[in-house]
């Protein structure tokens, strides 16, 4: 049996996943690359230390599926869209990487994207609202507060492209990529001179790299790096793709009738389409973007509000007996059937106010650790329906659900997912998505499959699906409604609590 290695750098921490060409995963390993939070709003993470890690999970993957690496056919990587890995002058590799979740040109973003002229003359080309993690944000933010750090700006890459140039020495990226960072036109998966005037950085141009085909061979494993990890000098690498689109080709989900939900740092809920036009109405809305497959395009909204929260309240508030784990905090939602707390998960931000908090909001005396939780879950589960509804609307022939992430590990959070969108839902035996998707297109690009529709059957399962339950489904839209209405009540306390620098 072939195997091939796919790799996906996410906002906190790197993965490397051995798979055969059936999609089986035979050996992973994982690593947390630190970030730098020194001032509000900021997340970088030295690129150094996050290429140290890179080597060792790849080796490690290999170790962990008792393969020589030597034997890998080829690497594929995928990674968080948008933020900006960056390449200054004088210096050889990329150094410093701007995360996705790094919030600091929030006001400026929100400024920019709700602007006449945004609305105008840019959106039609991009195709998206404009969010603080978009790259075009970020560089506008930072001409104007680090104008000497900017000035030294070689080359802007994204996540996993940072990736694929320490393996190869290849400086490029793919169309997913490109179209999610903001700078490129969907239409033509090229840098838009006019998007950059509008931004202020028309200096950045050459900065930013060409883009491909996610499946196509950009370059080949470097000598060091085969020293460093066992792989062959030589292994082809091809372009990859944004964890979003890797997602959706891992649920394989058929376009326009099914929808991928991932919920683990972010909510995200997408969809493809082979009629973009119809979504013209939605762009100050929705992101539609280049997919992998040639002839489609993504539709996804999301926000940082997903399981990374509950994370946060399980490491820094919740005493759960001894060390947390999903068994425990399970039990707590399984003997607790409906609660009166409410929670929005906005503990790193929020697509819809950039001043919005965490917050729990009904506790009282008698209110439980269970009560606690089970409102976390249905307060993230609600943010993924808002994320997801649009979509919906638009195209209503949408039937069933594929889910990813962290939250597929708790069966009671899925149910409360599937109640919560009354629909059908399906989740993958595997919880390395995102390495799963790009190997899809690594299969693709070096001849393994002859497309992608043969490369999705031949790689993806599902388990069988969850169906809604009509009860509990009535329950939760309820809840729903009351989340939406009191959240706009809780927006002018936001605005008046919120302390800039603090």
């Amino acid at each position: 049996m072939k195997h091939c290695l796919g790799i996906d750098i996410g906002g906190t921490a790197v993965k490397a996943s051995v798979l055969d060409t059936s999609g089986t995963v035979v050996g992973s390993a994982g690593a947390n690359t630190p970030v730098v939070t020194d001032e509000p709003g900021k997340v970088e993470r030295d690129l150094a230390g996050t290429w140290h890690s890179v080597l060792g999970v790849i080796a490690g993957a290999c170790e962990s599926a008792g393969i020589d690496g030597a034997s890998i056919e080829y690497v594929a990587c995928t990674g968080h869209g948008k933020g900006a890995y960056l390449r200054f002058k004088g210096e050889q590799w990329p150094s410093v990487g701007i995360v996705s979740n790094d919030s600091r040109a929030a006001r400026l973003a929100a400024e920019m994207g709700a602007s006449a002229e945004y609305r105008k003359s840019i959106l039609p080309r991009v195709t998206q609202p404009l969010w603080p993690s978009h790259s075009s944000a970020m560089m506008a933010w930072m001409k104007r507060a680090q104008p000497e750090r900017f000035r030294r700006i070689d080359q802007v890459l994204f996540a996993k492209d940072f990736i694929n140039c320490m393996l190869t020495g290849v400086v490029a990226t793919d169309f997913t990529a490109a179209t999610a960072s903001g700078f490129y036109g969907t239409d033509n998966n090229e840098v838009d001179s006019d998007v950059l005037k509008y931004f202020g950085v028309p200096e950045l141009k050459s900065a930013l790299p060409s883009a491909v085909a996610s499946h196509e061979v950009v370059g080949t494993v470097r000598r060091d790096v085969a020293e460093a990890t066992g792989l062959r000098q030589g292994t082809p690498v091809v372009a990859g793709l944004f964890d979003v689109n890797a997602a959706a080709i891992a649920c394989a989900i058929r376009t326009d009738r099914d929808m991928s939900l991932v919920g683990g740092t972010w909510n995200i809920a997408t969809a493809t389409t082979t009629r973009p036009e119809i979504f013209a109405d939605s762009w100050d809305t929705l992101a539609v973007q280049s997919h992998c497959i040639p002839g489609q395009w993504m539709i996804h909204e999301g926000s940082p509000t997903s399981a990374s929260n509950l994370e946060w309240w399980v490491q820094r508030v919740f005493n759960l007996g001894g060390p947390p784990s999903w068994e425990v905090i399970n039990n707590h939602v399984m003997n607790t059937k409906s609660t009166s707390v409410l929670f929005f998960p906005y503990i790193y931000g929020s697509n819809g106010n950039p001043v919005a908090t965490g917050s729990l909001i009904g506790v009282q005396s008698g209110t439980t650790t269970g009560e606690v939780i089970r409102a976390i879950y249905e307060g993230i589960t609600f943010q993924l329906l808002e994320h997801a509804e649009p979509t919906l609307n638009v195209i209503p022939e949408i039937e069933h659900l594929r889910l990813a992430g962290g939250i597929t590990r708790s069966r009671p959070w899925v149910q409360i997912v599937t109640d919560t969108f009354n629909r059908s839902l399906s989740v993958s035996p595997t919880e390395e998505i995102g390495t799963l998707g790009a190997v899809v297109c690594g299969a693709v690009g070096t001849g393994v499959y002859p497309d992608y529709p043969s490369a999705i059957e031949g790689m993806t399962s599902f388990l069988d699906p969850l169906e809604p339950d009509p009860a509990q489904q009535e329950e939760l839209r309820l809840r729903y409604e009351v989340f939406v209405r009191t959240r706009e009540t809780l927006s002018a306390s936001w605005e008046i609590a919120y302390v800039p620098g603090v």
